[in-house]
């Protein structure tokens, strides 16, 4: 928006706030985001779960996969739902487990850059952040897809697409070379030496973190008096990932925290870190739930 660009953020809802706070035009896809990624932890192969199987979770995922497609669609093409403003899309920027990017990007003809937080493309360095697997990005994401690939292909006919191979689906961003660049630092998890040309020439590559400008605000009353009773904190945090074992991490969060004799606070997060924990007698532990700065 600095520099004369329209820039709309399509997405869930429940980030519609945080959006239009910031002052950007928000376009809602559906679907909700935590539901698919405790999907992802507890069936991360190709073959479900028993649990999930009984449940119907399977025709749940389905069906939120497909209102996000066509919702990732019309944010590319449909009018502002507030203003009436029209607007269709000159490029897109997205994540990759939004994969319906790169079918709108086909088919409106225009290009498509990816960006991540994590590593995400194929490398023997190290699994996929989201896999239980050795192998990583590649394996993982041709399972998941091939579960969804007649979703997908439907999909793909009322973009007047052709259909795409069970198995070739994740394979499009590499196969197009689609430029790819990572909000890390090297310093924290090193770049891959054999990621392709396309994500490491000097373009595009892995170029650390993304900050906001620091906004003018008051920390609320609870983590001032944390503050102010000892030595500055460690912040632990896992964000949006749903963890399959919160309880664990808790308590080994708890144990690391002790042992090294430090202070922190814990975001709980999606994944409820600390549940009910009463750390009210703790002057070294403050969990906190979602905190907008």
């Amino acid at each position: 928006m600095r520099y004369g660009h329209r820039v709309r953020i399509a997405t869930h809802n429940v980030f519609a706030d945080f959006v239009q706070d910031s002052g950007l035009e928000f376009y809602p896809i559906g679907g909700n985001p935590a539901e698919l990624m405790a999907y992802m932890v507890r069936n991360p192969g190709i073959i479900p779960q028993m649990d999930t199987l009984r449940s119907g979770e399977i025709k749940k995922k389905r069906l939120m996969i497909e209102q996000m497609s066509e919702g990732c669609w019309s944010s590319c093409i449909e009018p502002n739902p507030s203003t009436g403003n029209p607007f269709v899309a000159d490029a897109i920027i997205a994540n990759p487990p939004s994969f319906a990017c790169v079918h709108c990007a086909q088919a409106l003809g225009i290009p498509v850059h990816l960006m991540f937080t994590m590593p995400w493309s194929n490398t023997r360095h190290f699994p996929h952040p989201l896999a239980n697997l050795k192998n990583a990005a590649d394996e993982r994401s041709r399972k998941n897809y091939a579960s969804l690939s007649d979703v997908v292909n439907r999909w793909r006919k009322t973009l007047h697409l052709e259909d795409t191979p069970t198995f070739n689906g994740p394979a499009l961003a590499e196969k197009w070379n689609i430029p790819f660049t990572y909000c890390w630092s090297p310093a924290l998890v090193p770049k891959p030496t054999d990621w392709p040309s396309h994500i490491t020439s000097n373009k595009l590559d892995v170029c650390g973190f993304f900050f906001r400008e620091s906004p003018k605000h008051d920390p609320p009353e609870q983590i001032c008096r944390f503050l102010e009773k000892g030595p500055p904190p460690v912040y632990i945090g896992f964000g949006s990932i749903v963890l399959d074992n919160p309880q664990r991490i808790t308590a080994a969060i708890l144990e690391a925290v002790n042992t090294l004799g430090i202070r922190a606070i814990i975001s709980r997060g999606w994944s409820d870190l600390g549940g009910n924990e009463d750390t009210g007698g703790d002057r070294n532990v403050l969990f906190i739930g979602d905190y907008k700065v």
